[in-house]
């Protein structure tokens, strides 16, 4: 082998080392973003209050407006026991407001039940901030709630 084919060998290896380890650094990027957006949320996790922070609406998927609240003004409560209770306290209007009903988890995926067995709503969940902020997703809306208890 003459120097510059030892040469070209030399460069090619290196092109190939790289492509290597730029393949191995995506599929361990793609295995951890799998394993941590499977991570399932249970009744456990979610249990306590949540505050509703904001409320963002979405249009055709695109979100189209973000309404901001103050703590206290709308909770969240969800139990272990699979029950939850949405309570209202506007303070502009003061009307207070208190929806109930079971609760049907599986993973990421919350539904809330009235006591008759309709639903009120089926959330897609997110938990962020090491747990402290809930962000419940639905076709219409983003609500976005913070831990109080």
């Amino acid at each position: 082998m003459t120097m510059r084919n030892w040469q070209r060998f030399g460069l090619m290896f290196n092109y190939f080392r790289s492509a290597v380890i730029v393949a191995l650094a995506i599929v361990v990027f793609s295995l951890v973003s799998e394993l941590h957006a499977s991570t399932p949320i249970s009744e456990k996790t979610i249990a306590g209050t949540w505050a509703c922070a904001s409320l963002t609406a979405l249009e055709n998927g695109k979100q189209s407006g973000t309404v901001k609240f103050n703590p206290g003004n709308i909770t969240f409560t969800f139990a272990e026991d699979g029950t939850w209770q949405m309570e209202t306290n506007l303070t502009k209007t003061h009307e207070k407001t208190r929806i109930k009903g079971n609760l049907i988890l599986h993973e990421n995926e919350l539904v809330l039940k009235y006591p008759d067995g309709k639903t009120y709503k089926d959330f897609h969940l997110d938990l962020k901030d090491d747990g402290k902020t809930l962000v419940m997703t639905d076709d219409g809306e983003i609500i976005s709630a913070s831990k109080l208890n």
